[in-house]
């Protein structure tokens, strides 16, 4: 019986092995792999991007293997994913290329004028006198 089992397992591995997944288990493979880029994102823009293609690849995915929970989770977490991308937006600069665009167009003696004053300590880093306040 032990080699008759033994055997059975050795060719339920195999098949396991030849098995080629369905449009269903790719989509699950695809947003599992969305996931692990939403994980290993570095700024936040990016981490939301991914997050909502990650839900949006979970969305199909739970349509198209009837998975009720898994669909009304990520339907749920669509829109706070893009409510919370629209804010990291906002809060970004709008250009960094802009202060180095005027620089250029500013004459030598106006560059030396914001040289010595990007030297200057803002007030938050002023020593403090006796009272407390600075100087």
């Amino acid at each position: 019986m032990r080699l008759a089992a033994g055997a059975a397992r050795g060719a339920g591995f195999f098949r396991l092995l030849t098995m080629v997944p369905t449009a269903t288990e790719w989509l699950g493979y695809a947003a599992a792999g969305l996931v692990l880029a939403t994980f290993s994102a570095r700024s936040l823009t990016t981490l939301r991007s991914a997050a909502i293609a990650s839900n949006l690849m979970f969305i199909a995915y739970a349509a198209s293997a009837d998975l009720l929970p898994v669909l009304i989770l990520h339907a749920m977490l669509l829109p706070l994913n893009g409510m919370r991308l629209l804010e990291a937006l906002r809060l970004q600069p709008q250009s960094a290329l802009a202060p180095t665009a005027r620089a250029c167009r500013a004459s030598r003696g106006q560059r030396r004028q914001a040289r010595r004053r990007d030297r200057r300590r803002p007030a938050w880093q002023q020593p403090r006198a006796a009272g407390g306040a600075p100087r």
